[in-house]
């Protein structure tokens, strides 16, 4: 199966009027928000190691397959499953507990994300979208999306409060 999908990509590549996005495209623009998100997930209040993001995403591959072909066979996506296994896996090369969390929750989410990705793509066919648009939507929607929670975020913590002890600033 992987190997017709990436014969099938090349196949088209020559035609002018592709319905889908080039697998070059998809490989640079994956490997653009994947050196931001290495680059933020070293930093406060992470501190992950820039290659343990790296290594992460690249466990994160291998799942979207899997993730995707048991969505298609069963209509549920494996998600919780892998991330307990990778919890499990990550432990192996670190004891920080709360990086094992974070890679595991970055492998999985790519997982859940991809799963998610198939269901736009038949809903697009559905109403008569084309996977190229789709694809472009999806990849304007990361910064987007990372935005709205870095701007939404820190006025939920000060409206409703977020650990500590559970009340919010300026309540009683």
């Amino acid at each position: 199966s992987i190997a017709a999908m990436f014969t099938t990509l090349k196949a088209e590549r020559g035609n002018g009027n592709r319905e889908d996005m080039s697998l070059r495209t998809i490989v640079i623009l994956a490997s653009v928000i994947t050196l931001a998100l290495a680059f933020i997930q070293q930093r406060e209040p992470f501190n992950m190691p820039f290659y343990q993001t790296l290594i992460s995403v690249l466990c994160g591959l291998p799942l979207i397959l899997v993730g995707v072909r048991v969505l298609g066979e069963t209509n549920k996506g494996p998600v919780s499953l892998m991330a307990n296994t990778l919890q499990a896996i990550f432990r192996l090369f670190s004891p920080n507990i709360a990086n094992n969390l974070i890679r595991a929750g970055t492998a999985c989410n790519i997982n859940s994300q991809g799963e998610g990705t198939m269901q736009v793509y038949k809903t697009g066919k559905i109403v008569g979208s084309v996977p190229r648009v789709l694809t472009w939507v999806q990849f304007m929607s990361i910064p987007i999306g990372a935005a709205a929670v870095a701007i939404m975020y820190p006025i939920l913590i000060r409206r409703y409060g977020l650990g500590g002890d559970g009340h919010a600033q300026g309540r009683e």
